[in-house]
């Protein structure tokens, strides 16, 4: 082996030359640190022994330190969010058309700024209405899926962008006068947008692809002990059938496969209860008034994956969440065919689980055939 020498910290002057070398180059300012481990002299022409008065060749290793915490959107979604049978879904098969908004205040990856997120589909039914299948396609105005780091600050692009298709197959598996219950899967596609961080030069730092497919089973029920009573919810589970590719430029030199994150598997459980304060068996007109109460629950069964990639990190360090939201609204019902439901949302408790400040839904349902 080669005889190295230990050398002594280099100047001042020297740090602050190689400190604005490393800010020319990467465009970003972070802290030159001395590396004192990977510094040393040796001989010239490589000889391995000291006898003195040799010319030796000094070498000096420095680190320059970037560091910034920064909450990105969910890969998995890109930025639009993702979706559920309980947002808007029925327990009975139908012939349908739908759309809902939804405004959320504040959302917390979105350095304050609020997602609107917008769902058109529609349910068609087979076999006297025995099953269907529906089809959502959301998008999202003020979605977070590109964001610039500077060193100094961490800030979030808003964008308008599609989120991912959205798959159920439903079966109605038991009808009774006060009963009904479904079941069914639905597939989340991955048609969302990529998430990518760049430097304030434009030199990419981060990629993480949309390509998870997620599988979510669920169980419906619908319980109507009057003519005005009612009662229904879901059960969902929702599991990653694959995960997404992350891309990290490590070394300066461009994207590399860093590896894959595995969002963790889902548990949903939603309810809500309504109350018919005015019916009507007219055709046209105003033919029904339903105040509606709901509670969402959101339960993370696993915290997630963490990929590394040189000094960088990406995953969930938050580990699992539970998150649980309350609607509080009315439906309003035109010639015994469409509804309009307003309602507001609002997160029940704090701590850092807590997803956005409250927000606004609104919801059409056109009901087709006889």
């Amino acid at each position: 082996p080669y005889d190295i020498i230990a050398l002594a910290a280099p100047p001042g002057s020297y740090t602050a030359g190689v400190n604005s070398q490393f800010l020319l180059r990467n465009g970003i300012l972070g802290t030159t640190v001395y590396n004192s481990a990977s510094s040393g002299a040796m001989l010239q022409a490589g000889g391995d022994t000291l006898n003195g008065g040799e010319d030796l060749d000094a070498f000096y290793f420095y680190d320059y330190v970037v560091r910034f915490n920064a909450r990105l959107a969910d890969a998995s979604s890109g930025g639009v969010g993702r979706s559920k049978i309980a947002e808007g879904g029925t327990i009975l098969p139908q012939d349908r058309v739908f759309f809902r908004y939804s405004y959320f205040d504040n959302v917390r990856y979105g350095n304050g700024v609020g997602l609107n997120r917008y769902t058109p589909g529609f349910e068609k039914s087979f076999f006297d209405r025995l099953v269907s299948l529906e089809l959502r396609a959301p998008f999202a105005t003020n979605t977070t899926t590109s964001s610039t780091f500077d060193g100094d600050s961490f800030s979030n692009g808003s964008d308008t962008r599609f989120g991912n298709l959205t798959l159920y197959a439903k079966a109605l598996l038991i009808q009774r006068e006060q009963l009904a219950i479904s079941g069914g899967l639905g597939i989340l596609l991955p048609t969302a947008s990529d998430i990518n961080v760049n430097y304030a030069n434009g030199t990419s730092l981060l990629k993480v692809e949309n390509n998870s497919v997620r599988l979510q089973p669920f169980l419906g029920g619908l319980y109507t002990p009057s003519d005005r009573w009612y009662a229904q919810g879901f059960v969902q589970y929702d599991v990653a059938a694959n995960g997404n590719r992350v891309l990290i430029n490590s070394t300066g030199n461009g994207l590399a496969q860093a590896g894959k994150l595995t969002d963790s598997s889902n548990l949903y459980f939603d309810g809500g209860i309504g109350y018919w304060a005015y019916r009507s068996q007219a055709t046209q007109g105003l033919t029904g008034v339903i105040p509606t109460v709901e509670i969402h629950q959101n339960l993370a069964l696993q915290t997630g994956d963490m990929v590394t990639g040189g000094p960088f990190q990406v995953g969930n360090f938050g580990g699992t969440s539970s998150l649980t939201n309350m609607v509080v609204g009315s439906t309003f019902e035109f010639a015994r065919r469409s509804q309009l439901t307003v309602g507001y949302t609002t997160p029940v408790g704090g701590g850092s689980d807590r997803q956005y400040n409250g927000g606004l839904q609104v919801f059409y349902n056109r009901v087709l055939g006889n």
